[in-house]
């Protein structure tokens, strides 16, 4: 496998695919990965077609599902799910050359989720380093909430018909935290 530069970590859902969007403006080329552990299909789904339509690069990594059930009505927090992500993706780097991790983590996420939030980016940029990597953890939409990231997908043109957010299932359940989050942040106006 070639080793890679950039790297966009794309779920299918809204924030991942704003977050390639926005790589593909100011990287030369990138590389999406979708990191299969056992969730919604649909949204691999999406990604697959996401980087199809809009000609991104795309790799999908298996790895075994996680034991605990995914549980819909909740918030889904799977504990180091992003140290996951970002171990994968650190892996596929050339260590002799600079990198950058694209990551779509939100302002609204770091209330749910431990490791969207500021200080497990730094300790993870720390980790890196420890380890002799040049990496950059990016995350353009640290400072949007769901609404803002919304409406900055529709100024740049992101089919949103095509991201999917659903913790349940396909077709998306509607009552999930996760749809839930996107409808009031699609319906909230322009």
């Amino acid at each position: 496998m070639p080793k890679w530069s950039t790297i966009v970590l794309l779920s299918g859902g809204i924030d991942s695919a704003l977050c390639a969007l926005l790589a593909g403006r100011d990287e030369k080329d990138f590389l999406a990965l979708t990191v299969d552990y056992g969730q919604n299909q649909a949204e691999q789904a999406a990604a697959v077609q996401l980087a199809q339509i809009y000609h991104w690069p795309h790799c999908r990594v298996a790895v075994t599902p996680f034991p605990q059930s995914l549980d819909p009505a909740g918030t889904n927090l799977i504990p180091g799910r992003n140290v996951m992500f970002l171990s994968i993706a650190t892996a596929m780097f050339d260590p002799r050359i600079a990198g950058r991790i694209y990551l779509g983590a939100n302002a609204d996420d770091q209330h749910d989720y431990p490791d969207c939030r500021p200080e497990f980016f730094d300790a993870w940029s720390n980790i890196c380093r420890l380890q002799g990597l040049n990496l950059t953890v990016k995350r353009p939409l640290v400072n949007l909430t769901k609404l803002e990231v919304v409406r900055e997908a529709r100024r740049r043109g992101l089919n949103l018909e095509l991201t999917v957010s659903c913790y349940a299932g396909t077709p998306p359940c509607g009552h999930c935290n996760a749809c839930r989050l996107r409808h009031a942040a699609l319906t909230a106006g322009p």
